[in-house]
């Protein structure tokens, strides 16, 4: 009676240890699922914490980072809440803010430097102090690789391959492809720059600012034909060949 009692002791206690096992590995790929969703939040919530402060003590970079999750774009985040909370008029949405339709974007999620490029390009749109032909310099080489990727990638069920695996293969090892990657990844970073450096000037000296709107678009375009602009550069697809734009459609 006890061994047997001892051997149903021990069946249940691996049995939890299992069970404990599984749970981790849940909870692990759950954190995993939702990461991009608990990014943002993150730096939201830290935002908020240093907002809290004086200003002397409030960390720049803390709350900048807070601002670009809050008023920015994050494709994965972005993806996630159009599934867990879908609502109308997503898919166009998501297609004029990052110039791919969302079933692209689920197709090649998984690449890294994918990612990159079309939150870049979401990301160009929220900056106040930007010289327009940076915009246009940016939106012509983001179409170039655009027009590249459409050329280059099989479509959906063409292939056995992982299509993320193409595409970051693609962005960083087809000479083509990869220097004009290179080349919107420069003028992001310069864009990004110029922008901080202003608002930096400017929190210093508010003076400075009549005369940093004196280049950036805010100097002669309202918001709403800025976003015009952009999203000009966002359909420019209609107005090239059928021919073409079926190939394109067909990727992303």
């Amino acid at each position: 009676m006890a061994k047997e009692h001892a051997a149903s002791l021990q069946t249940k206690i691996v049995e939890i240890a299992n069970l404990q096992t599984s749970s981790i590995a849940d909870l692990a790929s759950l954190d995993k699922k939702h990461e991009p969703l608990i990014e943002v939040a993150v730096q939201i919530l830290g935002r908020k914490k240093e907002l809290s402060k004086p200003g002397n003590l409030r960390n720049s970079p803390l709350i900048e980072e807070g601002n670009s999750a809050a008023h920015g774009r994050r494709c994965l985040a972005d993806l996630q809440r159009m599934e867990i909370k879908p609502m109308d008029g997503d898919s166009d949405w998501f297609e004029k803010g990052y110039s791919v339709t969302d079933k692209g974007a689920r197709r090649f999620k998984g690449s890294s430097a994918f990612r990159k490029l079309i939150n870049m390009r979401s990301d160009l749109q929220n900056l106040e102090y930007i010289d327009q032909q940076i915009i246009s310099e940016f939106e012509t080489t983001f179409q170039k690789i655009k027009t590249q990727i459409n050329e280059s990638l099989p479509a959906e069920g063409e292939t056995d391959e992982d299509g993320a695996y193409i595409m970051e293969a693609l962005l960083l090892k087809d000479p083509v492809v990869k220097e004009l990657f290179q080349d919107v990844c420069s003028k992001w970073v310069a864009a990004v720059d110029k922008d901080q450096t202003t608002r930096r000037d400017i929190r210093k000296d508010p003076h400075k600012n009549s005369e940093a709107m004196s280049f950036g678009r805010r100097s002669h375009l309202s918001a709403k034909t800025n976003r015009s602009r952009w999203n000009k550069g966002s359909s420019i697809m209609g107005t090239i060949s059928e021919g073409v734009k079926s190939a394109i459609e067909k990727t992303l």
